[in-house]
Formats: C-alpha cells, structure tokens, sequence
C-alpha cells in the first residue's frame, strides 16, 4: 500500500511543483549540512537550474534534469508525511533521471520532434572526472521508480514545444565505485550530451543549499557560489538560516536591548530580511539574546526571532558620544629594513574600522609614506581594543592611529 501511495505522490506532486512554483510547508530537514530543509526550496529557482536549452535555428534541443529534490519539494506542498518524503531517495537514488525534447525546425518555427531511439541513440551521460554512461533499461529499475519515470514524460508535455511528450532518459545514479554522479547538493558537476549539444550542471545547485557571504561587503550570495563576482574573495560559509535560531550561543549580552532602524539587516530562518523588517518599525526594540556563529547576533522581538549581522552596522565615529576604546593588545610594527637603510622616518596615519568585538577589520590610508604604509597595516590589522559599548550594546566604531617610525 505504501509503495502504491508513493509511485502516485511522485507523479502528483511532479504536476504540484510545475504549478505553484513555490513551497511553504514543514518538513524533514535535508540530510546535507549546507543544504536547505526541503520546506525552504523555491521550486521556480530550482526549475531554472535544472533546465538547459539549446536553439541554433534549425534545432532545438532541451535537457530536464530531474533530481530527488524536485520530487520532495512537490510532495511537502501537497502535505505528504515526513515518513513518505524520506523514501524517495530510496525509490530514486539509484538513477539519474532527465527529460529530454529534441527536434528539426522549420522555416515557419514549427518543431518536428526526433524520435525517441534517435535521441537513445545520441545520448549520454558524463561525471566530473570523464567517465561516460550509456542509458540504462528501465525494465531494470525498481518499480516504484519505473512508474515514476513513466508518468513524467506526460506531465511534462506543457514546457515542450506544441505541448509535445518529452522523453523520459534514465541513467545510471552511482559510478562504479558507488559515488553518486549527481549530489544536487555536494561540489561537483557532470554534463549530458544529445547528438552535438552538451549540456553541463554544476554543483551544488543554488537553490538547494543555502546563501553565502561575500566577506568584502557582507552581501548575501548564491550558495551555489564558491566566490564572490565582484570581489574574487571566496565566499564564507552560509548565512543565519544555518544557524539554530532557539539555541544561540549565549553570551554575557543577554537582555542588551537594540533599536531597530532601516540599515539594520534583520534574518528570521528563510533568510528574507524584507519580510521580518515589514514586521518591525523604525525605534522597535529587540532583545540581544546570544552570539552566533559568523557574525551574527541572535535577537527576539515578540514572536518574531532572527539575526543582525553585526558587519551591516554603521560604524559610530569616535568623537563627543564615543570614547576611544583601551586598546588590550598591540603589536609594534617591523620597521622595513629598505626604509631604515634609506633614512626614511615619520607618522602614518590610518582610518581603521573596529567591529563590536574590538577587531581591526578595515584600514584606509590617510597620511601616507610609502615606504611604511604596508609594515603600519600589518601592526595594526593585529590589535585589539574592549569593545566599545553605546546603550549597553557592543558597536563598530571607525577612529582614527597613528603608527610612528624613528630611526633612534
């Protein structure tokens, strides 16, 4: 009876997925780290990662990949049970599974669909390190997973051209030393090929593991990215929805409160800062509950649980309302042996940006002597200030060093 209620779920929740375009409800976490709970995909993002195109003028070609994540997500939005959920990557572990549509165009664009044994005949499958895969029988896949891939092509016929059935293609899931070819959400890639078109994934897959930070900016990126476009820094590890909101790591800030403003970045788990911040208003207070991990503080508001991530705060200018911090650590700077020989001497002056940790985190030259500015950089990226505190709650600050070079 279950395998019966799990071959129909599959197929329904195929047509589920393809028709919402998104998922709300609860389920069983995803068993990678880095992965996204099943509850959280976004099955239009997840859509566009797993379909390749190809139009040259005179063909056109597309390439569904189907992986296990696609099914699951369909089974939670139509309230499947966790029990359920869980079994398919059991039923479609073994394989990997693609629809296929190819065709000759015409000079008006109507599409004349190739036969399937023409694409049989065309098609393979390759991992990262080369090796190639031939479809495989589906006479020997398991049952459950046979009715699965059997039903597909029909369900699918909406994103073809004129509504034409594509073809369903099932490889084999593993090598042959048991690795899987496809881990949707594991480093990796593997590309398969029809006739004169190659089409490549590579992984992990955006949509399914969660977002990472660029740590130039702070800015939330794909999870599928392993560096940042813009900065070529390799991006940290994921955001605040990685960490467990009702079991921070506590800290001596417990009960600090916060006023809420418009350039404060607020995370509740989904990680859409827009929606939490349409619950707060400007002077709103919340409730330092804990230091996460990655530069996070955990926060409550009412009902309402989250992060700030203390890099988004504006740095206070030391000034009237902030002292400057006591510094706890210094580390005297290498007097350039180049500079020394060549009687160079005098004041660098910097701008450094001290997190709500006492950090040197960033440092703008602002008297410059060439010969010094680096070995003055190096010093003072090493010292540690006390945290400065405003309303009882640690800020970054920005202020002003100096680092002095005498030949005595």
């Amino acid at each position: 009876m279950l395998e019966r209620q799990i071959r129909f779920v599959l197929v329904a929740a195929f047509v589920v997925v393809f028709s919402a375009g998104g998922v709300s409800v609860q389920s069983a976490p995803a068993s990678q780290l880095a992965a996204k709970e099943i509850s959280e995909i976004d099955a239009a993002k997840l859509v566009l990662e797993i379909m390749k195109m190809s139009l040259d003028g005179t063909k056109q070609t597309m390439v569904m990949w189907l992986p296990i994540e696609l099914a699951q997500v369909g089974m939670v939005q139509q309230g499947v049970n966790a029990a359920v959920v869980d079994q398919v990557g059991h039923v479609l572990g073994p394989y990997l599974i693609a629809v296929v549509f190819s065709g000759q165009t015409g000079p008006f664009g109507g599409v004349t669909p190739l036969p399937v044994e023409e694409i049989r005949a065309s098609i393979e499958l390759s991992d990262a390190d080369g090796a190639r895969y031939q479809p495989i029988d589906e006479q020997t896949m398991n049952p459950d997973a046979r009715s699965y891939a059997r039903a597909i092509g029909p369900a699918m016929s909406e994103h073809f051209p004129d509504g034409r059935e594509g073809h369903v293609i099932v490889f084999p899931g593993t090598t042959d030393a048991g690795t899987p070819i496809a881990a949707s959400t594991t480093e990796g890639s593997f590309a398969i090929r029809v006739a004169d078109d190659e089409f490549t994934w590579r992984l992990p897959l955006g949509s399914l593991v969660r977002p990472r930070i660029c740590p130039v900016d702070g800015e939330e990126l794909s999870g599928g990215w392993k560096y940042c476009p813009w900065h070529g820094a390799e991006l940290s590890g994921a955001t605040s929805a990685q960490t467990e909101v009702d079991a921070p790591i506590r800290s001596s800030l417990d009960g600090a409160e916060l006023a809420v403003n418009r350039n404060t970045a607020i995370y509740e788990q989904a990680s859409v800062s827009s929606a939490v911040l349409a619950r707060l208003a400007d002077g709103d207070k919340v409730t330092i509950v804990g230091r996460a991990e990655g530069k996070f503080w955990s926060v409550t508001h009412g009902e309402l649980r989250g992060f700030v991530h203390q890099d988004k705060l504006k740095p206070h200018r030391v000034g009237e309302d902030i002292r400057p911090p006591t510094k706890l650590a210094d580390v005297p700077p290498q007097y350039p042996s180049d500079a020394k020989e060549a009687g160079i001497q005098g004041i660098v002056i910097l701008e450094a940006i001290i997190d709500p940790n006492g950090d040197v985190i960033n440092l703008r030259v602002l008297r410059s002597i060439p010969a010094l500015d680096q070995s003055a950089m190096d010093a003072v990226r090493q010292w540690k200030y006390e945290p400065t505190l405003l309303e009882g709650v640690p800020v970054p600050i920005v202020m002003t060093v100096t680092v002095n070079y005498a030949l005595n």
